[in-house]
């Protein structure tokens, strides 16, 4: 069949994860009621593999998995804007999702340094390598 004329495969997030509520604020909107016919996968990884492996499939993920994925997936442009680690670091590309490193206050030594590394430039240039933007 000609790629124009492929049917189109919507892939979705459960309403209650965070990938869902931040494509709704920058996307969808709240109202927008997504079809009944979408497949819903609970974990990044599965829509990765649906979306690589279903011809016509369109869904959403982390900047930092679709960099792991290679040429796997195409990532779309949001407003004409790239969803590049520069542009999120910016602010150019509005849509993001915190993501953060929480330790008991007792933690081991070993943890402690590993999160001071993480937040040192060492640890934010691997971050930002693997399609992540680093707080600044």
């Amino acid at each position: 069949m000609d790629v124009a004329h492929r049917p189109i495969v919507v892939l979705d997030r459960g309403e209650d994860e965070s990938a869902k509520i931040v494509f709704r604020r920058h996307v969808l909107g709240a109202s927008l009621e997504v079809t009944t016919s979408a497949g819903v996968l609970s974990l990044e990884p599965d829509m990765i593999d649906a979306v690589a492996s279903t011809p016509g499939a369109i869904g959403y993920c982390s900047l930092g998995a679709a960099v792991a994925e290679g040429a796997r997936i195409q990532v779309l442009d949001l407003d004409g804007v790239k969803p590049t680690v520069e542009n999120v670091s910016t602010g150019r590309y509005p849509m993001v999702r915190p993501l953060g490193v929480v330790a008991r206050p007792d933690a081991p030594a070993a943890v402690t340094r590993f999160i001071q590394w993480a937040a040192g430039p060492e640890g934010r240039a691997v971050m930002e390598r693997h399609g992540y933007a680093a707080v600044r």
